[in-house]
């Protein structure tokens, strides 16, 4: 016996079954083509032509045949013959097809690529694995309402910069995802942090709240630094003196958005600037500022719900004193004196701040370039650098001297003791 099996989709049986009970006359013509949802001259269309041909006719006519939007071989081989050159190794689907899209003028889709890459073992499928739930947190409103800042370490220069690790800083806007700062530097040091932040407010103005991770230098990580408002970091002092908000984040989920945008960066900045062979940091941060910002922004930027704008000018005082705002700070005690030492230089605290007591601890903040200040709960508090050497030898010069003319004093006494005592055995 030979048995010829025909499959089908649910569909396909249902049609079946609704076109039997029409030719058994169990049904109406209105009611079957309610059913199926198509017109009542449609369903009398596939009633005739049932008859003829059964279950055969309602199958579609291009099942088993080779598909009308396959790609042709020659342009195949060409894809793939692409795909695995050197210069397109650890391209992604989305870039190498946006790549084939305009330099080769090859329209095709994402997945249709991916597949390719997968079939040719030039991509490995990752596995989904299960995750800790979390609820997608809404975008701000407003345009430049909160800013997410990040940064990220990564080979971004390959083998021109003798395979080094450069630190990206990154500030995105939550409303509109789009790049409002980005800046190459070798490390995420305090001053470059900065350095950055300096760079930034004088450019655009003051952002109401910043978003960002626990590292020591945002944020004191001592247990009962949340409850002793001293204990706050010199970043925090600085941006609160800009009326800015500091808001942490308890992981890295909570700023998704600056770290998605890492990972597009990670992947596209890579070969765009391997694309301009792009040797040295100046060179990475021009490119970034001039060119790459505004065609990321242009692809990746959303419109904000509302048009307002909640970035706040510099005020004049606030622009003359940025620099002393975003400089290093260490904290000191008065002594007796009212003296203070840093750096093995002594600087003495005049009379003229008579708010001051000794054994109170101030702040001496120092620039980059060497200038130094000394505050007291944000007031200015004048001084003179002195050599404290010089002056503790004139004070010992003073005691010897004192106790010289003390010892030759008493040998005079002596003396005149001795002739008085000789004096007086004679007479």
């Amino acid at each position: 016996m030979s048995w010829n099996m025909i499959i089908m989709s649910r569909k396909e049986l249902n049609r079946i079954a609704i076109i039997e009970k029409l030719l058994e006359r169990k049904i109406s013509q209105i009611k079957a083509a309610k059913l199926l949802n198509l017109s009542t001259r449609q369903t009398r269309r596939l009633l005739r032509n049932y008859s003829k041909d059964k279950e055969k006719w309602i199958l579609h006519k291009a099942r088993w045949k080779p598909s009308n939007r396959r790609i042709d071989k020659k342009k195949e081989s060409f894809i793939v013959g692409l795909m695995k050159q050197k210069e397109f190794y650890d391209y992604g689907p989305t870039l190498f097809m946006e790549l084939l899209e305009t330099d080769y003028n090859i329209k095709i889709s994402k997945e249709r690529v991916r597949y390719k890459m997968i079939e040719h073992n030039l991509r490995i499928p990752s596995s989904r694995k299960r995750r800790m739930y979390r609820k997608l947190r809404k975008r701000r409103s407003y345009e430049w309402d909160l800013i997410q800042f990040d940064w990220s370490y990564h080979l971004r220069l390959e083998e021109r910069n003798w395979w080094e690790e450069l630190c990206l800083l990154l500030a995105i806007d939550d409303a509109t995802g789009k790049i409002t700062k980005a800046k190459f530097w070798i490390n995420e040091w305090k001053q470059d942090v900065y350095n950055f932040w300096k760079e930034y407010v004088r450019a655009k103005g003051v952002p109401k709240n910043i978003y960002l991770d626990k590292f020591s230098t945002y944020k004191s990580n001592h247990p009962y630094a949340t409850y002793e408002k001293d204990l706050a970091t010199r970043f925090d002092k600085a941006m609160s003196r800009l009326w800015c908000k500091l808001i942490f984040a308890n992981s890295p989920e909570w700023k998704w958005r600056v770290e998605r945008a890492f990972w597009t960066l990670q992947d596209r900045l890579i070969k765009a600037m391997r694309k301009e062979w792009i040797t040295n940091i100046k060179e990475a941060n021009e490119y970034i500022e001039t060119i790459f910002i505004t065609e990321y922004n242009k692809k990746f930027r959303v419109k904000a719900r509302k048009k307002e704008d909640l970035h706040e000018e510099l005020t004049k005082k606030e622009e003359s004193c940025l620099e002393w705002i975003f400089s290093s700070c260490y904290h000191r005690s008065i002594r007796k004196d009212y003296t203070v030492s840093y750096m093995n230089k002594t600087y003495q605290l005049l009379e003229s701040n008579n708010w001051i007591y000794p054994k109170l601890t101030v702040e001496i903040i120092v620039q980059p370039n060497g200038k130094l200040r000394i505050e007291r709960n944000n007031k200015v508090i004048e001084f003179k650098e002195i050599n404290y050497d010089v002056i503790r030898l004139k004070n010992a010069s003073k005691i010897l001297w004192k106790k010289q003319w003390e010892m030759k004093k008493k040998q005079q006494l002596l003396a005149e003791k001795k002739t008085w005592i000789i004096k007086r055995k004679t007479s």
